[in-house]
């Protein structure tokens, strides 16, 4: 039997850097002095009645914390919308 598989959207994001949540951004670019980089992650922010319904966010402190982020930033929904 013929099944057509889809590849998960979240699967760039969670090889390259470990973050396993939706609607995340993560910018990784030269900073123009050799082999140094610059790790921006744009993330939901934490929001304790959107989490009942869609499970845990990371948040931008976790982003920076934990995944040592070099500056980070919250999505919100109207910045996701297409125009």
């Amino acid at each position: 039997m013929w099944t057509q598989k889809r590849t998960p959207t979240n699967l760039w994001g969670s090889l390259s850097i470990g973050f396993n949540e939706p609607n995340a951004l993560a910018v990784i670019a030269n900073d123009g002095s050799g082999d140094n980089h610059i790790f921006h992650l744009y993330v939901r922010e934490k929001d304790p009645k959107a989490e009942l319904w869609d499970g845990a966010r990371s948040g931008t402190q976790a982003a920076m914390d934990v995944f040592n982020a070099d500056e980070v930033g919250a999505l919100c929904y109207k910045m996701m919308e297409a125009p």
